[in-house]
């Protein structure tokens, strides 16, 4: 009995300690994250107040900037704008970390012309100014974070951010509030989209298949044959395209989706390009759409001067020759990702920032902007509207098979993918070759 008493006093001891060690170790990772997130957000309220830097004040050097990564949920951009990082807060040293300068948005505030934006009577353009010059006001007084004022620094960029389920910024409700911010989405979007569906009984089709080649009862090749089959019936070219997708998809995609975290690069090859490349590649029309950028396998070598290449790009080429114009952009990040709102709205950012001078320079109709926190994909449409307003529409949110298993759910989602390609087709080509000019 000494024995056995002295035995179970020890194991308990022993229990007893191990769970003092883990309550320790535990409390101590919660008080190194907190210090790690608190250090993390003065650089990124810095970064943003130097991007939209008054003009005039030449104090402002060119120094490192931590640069996260290559730049969409902004779920909760309805905080209102509040940083109370110290101005001489000092920025956390990062394997992004760049010398080069730091592109600026331009804020310089031109009053609306005579050509104006009127959405149910109002003066959007005249309501996007006096946004603005609140801002505008705004930048001089405190900082604007990204993670959560994505909307007011767009807007110094002369964009108007139209977004699905009313993700609106509060500051904007004074002058974009009872339900003006919707109407404005929804009047472009009904103007842009068509009622033209996907063939139920396509659609059908491929449920099919995809869910023999998932049981085993069809082959990949089998499949494969099945699928091109059904393309070739289809009249129309949008139809080819999604149903060819579905053909790629197969080929590439696991039967199950793996609980293991994708890289990057793998997330691109696997399961982006057999989802997306079928879809805005089109060779009789002399579009490509290819990935141009991944993850390094040591970060730390990368460039210092690498700060201006997407993921992604959409190029026509109208001439049949090398020089091509880039009528769309994309970014990605993945889905471990996806809490970092910094890194997405960056994202977001960097692709405003690429089709709008997209817009300028090549004299577009409008630019796409494809933005990926995987596995959702969300597509925007950048568009001058008048004179100093742009809109960043956001035209519709899917969400990209992982698996086999996944692909009859995805199939739901081609008559709004068919609608995102015929607006992409209809303005996202230069000019003097656009085949719908209804909106001008």
């Amino acid at each position: 009995p000494q024995k056995s008493k002295r035995f179970n006093t020890e194991i308990w001891d022993e229990i007893y300690s191990s769970f003092t060690r883990r309550k320790q170790a535990v409390e101590a990772f919660h008080e190194e994250a907190i210090s790690t997130l608190t250090a993390a957000a003065s650089p990124a309220g810095r970064e943003v107040r130097r991007l939209i830097h008054p003009p005039g004040d030449e104090s402002l050097p060119a120094e490192t900037v931590a640069h996260h990564g290559h730049d969409e949920h902004i779920d909760d951009s309805t905080e209102s704008p509040n940083d109370d990082t110290p101005s001489d807060a000092t920025p956390v040293s990062s394997p992004w970390a760049i010398s080069s300068p730091l592109t600026r948005l331009s804020v310089s505030l031109l009053a609306p012309g005579q050509d104006r934006f009127f959405v149910d009577q109002a003066d959007v353009s005249e309501k996007f100014y006096q946004m603005q010059q609140y801002v505008f006001g705004l930048v001089g007084s405190s900082n604007l974070a990204l993670e959560s004022d994505v909307h007011l620094i767009l807007s110094l960029s002369s964009i108007l951010l139209l977004q699905n389920n009313n993700r609106i910024h509060k500051a904007m409700i004074p002058f974009f509030g009872h339900q003006l911010y919707t109407k404005i989405r929804k009047q472009n979007l009904d103007s842009w989209t068509t009622n033209a569906k996907f063939p139920a009984a396509a659609m059908v089709n491929l449920i099919e298949i995809a869910q023999d080649v998932y049981n085993k009862k069809k082959d990949i090749c089998k499949a494969g044959a099945s699928i091109l089959t059904l393309a070739s019936t289809m009249d129309s070219s949008i139809d080819k395209q999604l149903i060819m997708s579905i053909n790629q998809l197969i080929q590439f995609l696991p039967y199950d989706a793996t609980n293991l975290e994708i890289s990057e690069t793998t997330l691109i090859t696997r399961y982006l390009v057999p989802a997306l490349q079928p879809l805005f590649d089109h060779r009789e029309r002399n579009v490509r759409l290819e990935f141009t950028a991944t993850d390094l396998a040591d970060k730390q070598k990368r460039p210092p001067s690498f700060n201006g290449s997407p993921d992604c790009i959409i190029t026509t080429f109208p001439h049949a020759t090398d020089d091509g114009i880039n009528v769309g952009f994309g970014e990605v990040k993945r889905s471990t990702m996806a809490g970092d709102h910094f890194l997405v709205n960056w994202d977001l950012m960097r692709l405003e920032m690429f089709g709008k001078g997209a817009l300028d320079s090549n004299n577009l109709s409008a630019n796409l902007a494809i933005h990926i926190v995987a596995p959702f994909v969300t597509f925007y449409l950048i568009k001058l509207e008048a004179d100093g307003l742009y809109t960043m529409t956001e035209l519709d949110r899917v969400q990209i098979p992982m698996s086999i298993l996944e692909v009859p759910a995805y199939l739901s989602n081609f008559t709004r993918l068919k609608n995102v390609m015929h607006i992409f087709e209809s303005f996202c080509t230069p000019e003097d070759s656009n085949i719908d000019t209804s909106w001008q």
